[in-house]
């Protein structure tokens, strides 16, 4: 996979990287609405009430840093809408980690280990500016505790790429091996 960027058009180059910054884009347009923008707790009234998720997310109550969530006062709406918005964290930044590392596979020459900690490195960094960003944004605020969130996304989506690495270059050797190529 390490193809270095020898031998790549600017077309080949853009598709390899695009995906990244389309990821970092969201990320940084979600960070700048407010959380009223977003809010999807109508809809999401419209599934839980009178179900048995209803019922047992309005008996839910955590804390996250120094937020309640409180499924009596929340509704249960808003803790559904509160774990919903933390998976997205992880969902992101899993998909960062995994198109950084894709761009930085196909592009440079360096070793699965090094372009490993290089992307954990630059989307752990990301996720920092993203918090920090955030405290300027209306009606948001930084969360350390979302800074782990999206590192335990990237974490998991640089395993899951370089198990998946790993496994496709043991398939290439024993083909090697048993077809005698």
């Amino acid at each position: 996979m390490n193809h270095g960027s020898y031998g790549l058009n600017t077309r080949r180059l853009a598709a390899i990287w695009v995906p990244a910054f389309i990821v970092m884009a969201i990320i940084f347009i979600l960070s700048s609405q407010s959380y009223e923008q977003q809010s999807i707790k109508k809809q999401l009234s419209l599934v839980v009430h009178r179900t048995s998720l209803g019922d047992y997310l309005s008996g839910m109550k955590f804390q996250y840093g120094s937020l309640t969530i409180d499924g009596n006062k929340d509704g249960p709406e808003g803790v559904l809408e509160f774990m919903l918005r933390k998976l997205a964290h992880y969902i992101e930044y899993f998909l960062l980690s995994v198109s950084l590392l894709r761009g930085i596979r196909f592009t440079t020459s360096l070793r699965l280990s090094t372009a490993i900690l290089m992307t954990a490195f630059l989307s752990v960094s990301f996720a920092v500016t993203d918090e920090f960003h955030q405290q300027y944004a209306i009606h948001r605020g930084a969360r350390p505790q979302d800074i782990i969130l999206d590192t335990a996304g990237v974490l998991t989506g640089l395993l899951v790429y370089g198990l998946l690495a790993i496994r496709k270059k043991r398939k290439l050797v024993n083909t090697y091996k048993t077809e005698g190529l």
